[in-house]
């Protein structure tokens, strides 16, 4: 009778580590798949008309503000706008945002680029902005110099270009 115990309680004890040592879960992960980030325009920044003499000019990004002429170069101070844009993105996401003029007008020249969110003060940190709404108003100012002697009289389409990154 004992030899039968101390069978049966190794046969269980077998049985017991044989289950412990390896099993199958099934289970599930959550994941939510998303468009990273888009930006479209919705007006084009404009200057309005400026004299062909030496000069900058600045678009500031209220549209309410008028914008700084510090060389008086400006004949339309009526006709200017920043740029505006729908940023579309995660709701408190950092993104990162740099510019470049595409230097393709001869003599004009875009740089000192502002931005701001939903009607807010300028960033002042373009590579840390910080997504609000899924769907963010982005007001763009920049700073247009002119190069007389470079400069063709005329209507022009000063391009740039915008990196938006979402960190």
């Amino acid at each position: 009778m004992k030899n039968l115990k101390v069978l049966s309680t190794l046969v269980f004890v077998t049985l017991c580590a044989a289950n412990v040592m390896a099993f199958d879960l099934a289970t599930t992960a959550a994941v939510e798949v998303v468009e990273g980030i888009t930006l479209a325009q919705t007006t084009q920044m404009d200057f309005g008309q400026v004299a062909d003499h030496n000069g900058t000019l600045t678009v500031v990004t209220d549209a309410a503000v008028a914008m700084t002429d510090p060389n008086f170069i400006s004949f339309d101070d009526t006709g200017y706008t920043p740029g505006i844009f729908t940023c579309t993105s995660i709701p408190g996401a950092s993104v990162n945002c740099s510019f470049v003029d595409d230097d393709d007008v001869a003599g004009l020249n875009l740089s000192a680029w502002a931005v701001s969110v939903n009607g807010g003060a300028d960033e002042a940190n373009l590579l840390a902005i910080t997504q609000t709404n899924a769907d963010d108003t982005w007001n763009i100012g920049a700073t247009l110099t002119v190069v007389a002697l470079d400069a063709i009289v005329g209507v022009h389409v000063p391009g740039y270009t915008i990196t938006v990154v979402l960190n």
